[in-house]
């Protein structure tokens, strides 16, 4: 859950593919096939791991079970009947067996709830959202345009996301070009709420976020309520922001500032159904109710060090008084943490001056000790955790008396549902079940041999976090980029020793402009993209190729990028380090679709990544990866990873 301004907005891209061969991307790159490495590794360790295949190795995507479906993919389709012309990569659903019951058509393809899921089809300029049957009728459909580039006139591939049913109605919108309108539908389809609505959000217990624009000086502003599903307000417009309705209770917020979708600040309470204030708003985080308990914190900030956070029920009593200590934003910690999944929840723990991760129960007892660098939740009696390998992070799973249920053996895994779950060995995914294997307890010591690492390489593996002394350096450089940005300087003109030099980069200049002229028609948008990548490659001692590449890779030179994972812009800036910068001129005017902010703070993360790994681009590259948070909605032709990828397109940009 997460408190906005006005709409719930969630944006999904699509971007035309580059096809690479997986010879030519390893020979590109100078890099052995991880993917070897990997599928050695697994069959290694297979045999005494506990797991049981059920479904081969043979999907290029695969999600959880759900009322016995589960969304795959199938690089081998080459295009559908919705659209012929359209790449490889298409999702559909089989059931338990493997059996194909929809046929792989559709761009995203969600889970089965109430026998209904959404599927879309999108291209740069239009999203069609589909609800279709368990057996792939359609019930109805909207087609949305997408966000338009103001500088283009042309569709970013980026679309305001209401989400799917809640509480039998789902919201829909209009737009005329200068306004969004929205409205409610039923099941069927049809309009039960007429779009009348500017400031909304769906429904959660009978109870629907709505706001208006009211007047506070010379100023507006607005102020939100709740309404039912009879249209009328039952919670007066009075709240700067509010969320749903769970357990009976939804948080509000008092001195927040909004960014992007993004709460900056601000303290959060709770009220009841009848718009009471229940908790005062007195804690630094949004109270996220799971089982009837949400954990919270309190102090100064969340900074490193500057709160503490527990857990309260719904009335707002510490159930576990606030002992934990605050841990790192950056990794999105302080939103799972303290969340409870089958009476388990996650919570942090410095080890020898790192956070790890642990469970308690219920009643605040420490059931599995924090010795973990990453944990998700339990379901079905299972939790996936990571540990690090000769052959990169591996993961497995633990039960709840905190034994090793199924080796860490996997690439990828997510969570158990219907008994069974989605594993990736190099660049497919199966699924497995549990075997009858004799679980292992486990222990630090287990963690070493799990990962038979030697000292050097387990060293390098688990940096994958900035220090507070990193983010100051890299924070001060992004402010001076700020400055530049309000000032509309796109950075300083190149200066060179020699006619020589000067030439080279004239000649580079010449062919890159010729390469993205299609991205960028406009003569002088075009001119000042390339000088920004040239001077912030070459500030932060990086070759200009590589930037080229990694934004070619992560956003296709979409400005406007989102990803589901919140990675921003030109370089899939994760916006937490956005959060940490943030400043008056940064409020006032720029954000992280400046181009100059974005690849200031990607150029800068990139360039520490590299020193720290002692100049290997690989590992720099997959750090990077994970730092940010990206995940790339457009999949290579072959299969190939993100590191040996961008390494790959490097020779798109050289002459």
């Amino acid at each position: 859950m997460q408190i906005t301004n006005y709409i719930l907005i969630a944006l999904l891209l699509w971007v035309m593919q580059f096809p690479v061969n997986a010879e030519t991307a390893r020979k590109a790159s100078g890099v052995n096939s991880q993917n070897e490495e990997s599928l050695r590794y697994f069959h290694k360790n297979f045999k005494n791991s506990n797991a049981k295949i059920v479904l081969p190795f043979i999907y290029d995507y695969a999600s959880e079970f759900s009322e016995d479906l589960a969304a795959v993919s199938f690089g081998e389709i080459k295009s559908s009947s919705v659209d012929p012309a359209k790449p490889a990569w298409r999702t559909g659903y089989i059931d338990k067996n493997g059996k194909v019951i929809i046929p792989p058509y559709y761009d995203i393809a969600e889970p089965f709830i109430d026998g209904m899921a959404r599927v879309k089809i999108a291209d740069s300029n239009n999203v069609i959202e589909i609800f279709i049957d368990k057996k792939g009728n359609e019930i109805f459909r909207n087609t949305y345009e997408t966000i338009k580039d103001k500088s283009t006139g042309k569709g970013t591939g980026a679309y305001v996301d209401v989400g799917g049913f809640s509480d039998g109605l789902r919201m829909v919108y209009e737009y005329d070009g200068s306004l969004y309108k929205f409205g409610y539908v039923n099941k069927k389809g049809e309009l039960v709420i007429p779009y009348q609505y500017q400031y909304t959000q769906n429904f959660s217990e009978g109870l629907a976020i709505v706001g208006k624009k009211v007047l506070t000086g010379e100023t507006s502003k607005v102020l939100y309520g709740f309404m039912d599903k009879n249209q009328k307000l039952v919670i007066d417009y009075k709240f700067e922001g509010l969320g749903d309705f769970h357990y009976g209770v939804a948080p509000f917020v008092v001195g927040a500032s909004f960014f992007a979708g993004y709460t900056i600040g601000g303290k959060y309470g709770l009220i009841n159904s009848k718009g009471e204030i229940v908790i005062p708003a007195n804690f630094l985080n949004v109270p996220i109710f799971s089982e009837g308990l949400a954990g919270v914190c309190i102090g100064e900030s969340l900074s490193v060090g500057k709160s503490r956070c527990g857990v309260i029920d719904t009335k707002g009593n510490f159930v576990i008084a606030p002992i934990f200590e605050t841990v790192d934003v950056s990794r999105e910690a302080n939103l799972t943490i303290l969340k409870y999944s089958e009476g388990m929840a996650k919570y942090p723990e410095k080890v020898t001056g790192k956070t790890k991760f642990g469970f308690i129960d219920r009643n605040g007892t420490k059931v599995i000790k924090a010795q973990f660098d990453h944990l998700s939740e339990f379901s079905e009696g299972l939790a996936p955790f990571t540990v690090n390998t000769e052959s990169g992070s591996k993961v497995g799973y633990l039960n709840k008396n905190g034994k090793v249920a199924i080796d860490a053996i996997f690439d990828d895994a997510r969570p158990f549902h219907q008994s069974l779950a989605p594993v990736r060995v190099g660049n497919k995914w199966g699924y497995i079940t549990l075997g009858s294997n004799t679980q292992k307890d486990f222990s630090s010591s287990n963690i070493e041999s799990i990962g038979n690492t030697d000292s050097s390489t387990s060293g390098r593996m688990s940096s994958s976090t900035l220090s507070d002394a990193d983010l100051n350096a890299i924070n001060d450089s992004v402010r001076s980029a700020i400055t530049a940005s309000l000032n509309n300087a796109p950075g300083p003109d190149p200066v060179f020793s020699t006619d020589k030099e000067l030439v080279k980069y004239q000649k580079w200049f010449s062919y890159v402009a010729d390469k993205i002229v299609k991205k960028y028609p406009d003569r002088r948008s075009r001119e000042d993209f390339i000088k920004i990548v040239w001077y912030e490659a070459r500030r932060s001692g990086l070759d200009p190729n590589l930037v080229l590449s990694l934004v070619e890779t992560i956003s296709n030179f979409r400005k406007f990028m989102i990803t589901a994972s919140g990675s921003t812009g030109y370089m899939g800036v994760n916006p937490q380090w956005a959060l940490k910068a943030v400043n008056e001129d940064y409020k006032k005017k720029t954000s992280l679709f400046d181009t100059q902010v974005n690849m200031r703070f990607g150029c800068s993360i990139l360039s520490l990544l590299v020193d720290r790994g002692q100049g290997d681009l690989t590992h720099a590259l997959t750090e990077y990866k994970g730092l940010n948070r990206i995940q790339l909605e457009t999949k290579p032709a072959a299969p190939v990873n993100f590191a040996d990828l961008v390494l790959s397109n490097m020779s798109h940009w050289v002459e």
